[in-house]
């Protein structure tokens, strides 16, 4: 339960389910970060071991999304390079999870968080 306090004052009370990060149940992909911030990732969690797997795989899907390329994607100069970060030894996936960054090199400050209520948690 949720007491929110709109921009009159008044108090109400709401119930949200949050959407989340995690997709999956037995095969699950938990995706963090923001384009704005330090940069996104995700951690892959049950993948067998033994499967073959290097940035190299990953990078040919992130150059396809890279920004600048074209009229419709952002203005900005990313590399979109990835980074295995864990679950991976020697090309090959460990079956620990395995974390993937994609750091942000070109942040930009100009991001504003507006009109958003006073809300606080309560038991």
């Amino acid at each position: 339960m949720l007491e929110c306090c709109n921009s009159n004052g008044s108090l109400f009370f709401t119930e949200i389910q949050a959407s989340g990060s995690t997709f999956g149940t037995y095969f699950c992909v938990t995706t963090f970060g923001e384009s704005h911030g330090g940069g996104v990732g995700c951690v892959i969690d049950g993948c067998p071991p033994r499967l073959p797997l290097s940035e190299a795989d990953m990078q040919v899907d992130l150059d396809r999304r890279r920004p600048g390329q074209r009229r419709i994607t952002s203005s900005r100069k990313e590399t979109d390079t990835c980074k295995i970060a864990s679950g991976t030894a020697d090309g090959l996936t460990t079956g620990s999870p395995i974390k993937i960054e994609v750091p942000n090199t070109d942040q930009r400050g100009d991001v504003r968080i507006t009109s958003f209520p006073l809300v606080r948690f309560v038991a």
